[in-house]
């Protein structure tokens, strides 16, 4: 699925970017964020479905887009080929970053909803105790 497309997006773009001859430059930085963008994806992983932290992932996923943007800026520099391969990917990163905010906001939402209902029930008891 879609975690197939990330990585197939990211070899043809390091593949780009290794193919040309020594890297150097612009193809240099932007081999490093691609790099740096594969570690986060893994960071953002661990944070969202290992620990379960919503905010954590929230807060990568917003480095992560971060991230992501650089390394359009230096794919534009260095290979506007692989700028387009990433372009897809970018749009969906748009959706996703939202996505994960949300879900963090509704892990709020039901804590709080959590809360009210256990102290109206703490309420209760002691209104019928006393």
């Amino acid at each position: 699925g879609l975690a197939a497309l990330y990585y197939v997006t990211s070899f043809i773009i390091a593949v780009r970017l290794l193919a040309v001859g020594p890297l150097a430059g612009p193809r240099a930085v932007a081999f490093g964020l691609l790099v740096t963008l594969l570690l986060g994806n893994a960071l953002w992983n661990a944070a969202f479905f290992r620990r379960r932290d919503l905010r954590l992932s929230w807060l990568v996923a917003l480095i992560y887009a971060l991230l992501a943007l650089g390394l359009a800026a230096a794919l534009w520099r260095a290979d506007r080929v692989a700028l387009w391969v990433l372009a897809p990917y970018l749009l969906y990163l748009i959706y996703g970053t939202w996505w994960v905010y949300r879900v963090w906001q509704l892990e709020i939402s039901g804590r709080a909803a959590q809360q009210a209902h256990a102290a109206d029930g703490d309420a209760s008891v002691q209104r019928n105790v006393g």
